[in-house]
């Protein structure tokens, strides 16, 4: 799921590394300037970030003002919004068909796809449909202040309920056991060994 993710985030740290590069030139100064040419690049690139957060907070397109996006408009970045905004247009080619969607938006950027936006159109697209990437849009006490929709877990049930309508007996089991393991956990299956294990050392050899 996370290679499209992983090799973009690889391109813009050579295309930091190229632009640093730029910047230090031969890279023969002193510490000090060094420094302080790395300093200014970072300030430059947190006022960008800062004005697409401003941006995805504050200002509203013609092309979002649907109904569909009531709850993701302000909470969600301006490109996340637009790469949605694309899926939404093959909606009318694709409908439920994940086969014929191919479902690459969820795979490489964590958006509803083609064949999942069929299942609110013409409703509002649920902030929780969001990875929480797309739903930071500020600098400050992001580690204390969990996105909305990050707690929740509507879609990780979907994804289960529909798990387990696909398997067989034997998966059903295994599923049904492993969800009893966690909320009635004295209901489990596992059971201590009966015999102490030992963890360290050789077997003896008998």
């Amino acid at each position: 799921m996370f290679y499209v993710i992983d090799h973009n985030i690889c391109i813009r740290v050579e295309s930091t590394h190229w632009s640093l590069k730029k910047v230090l030139g031969s890279s023969m100064g002193d510490l000090c300037s060094c420094w302080d040419e790395i300093h200014n690049v970072i300030i430059l690139q947190r006022n960008q970030i800062r004005v697409s957060f401003e941006q995805s907070l504050n200002l509203m397109s013609d092309a979002f003002k649907a109904y569909r996006y009531k709850g993701l408009v302000g909470y969600v970045s301006r490109y996340a919004l637009e790469l949605i905004a694309a899926e939404v247009d093959r909606v009318k080619h694709i409908g439920f068909d994940s086969h014929l969607c191919g479902c690459v938006l969820r795979q490489t950027f964590g958006l509803s796809c083609a064949c999942e936006l069929a299942r609110y159109d013409p409703g509002v697209i649920p902030l929780p449909e969001v990875h929480i990437l797309w739903t930071t849009l500020t600098f400050s006490n992001i580690s204390s202040m969990p996105a909305q929709g990050q707690l929740c877990i509507e879609r990780e049930l979907y994804l289960v309920l529909n798990k387990f309508k696909e398997v067989d007996i034997a998966g059903k089991v295994f599923i049904k056991q492993k969800l009893l393991d966690i909320v009635c956990p004295s209901k489990t299956s596992m059971i201590p060994p009966r015999y102490k294990v030992k963890m360290k050392g050789a077997q003896k050899s008998h």
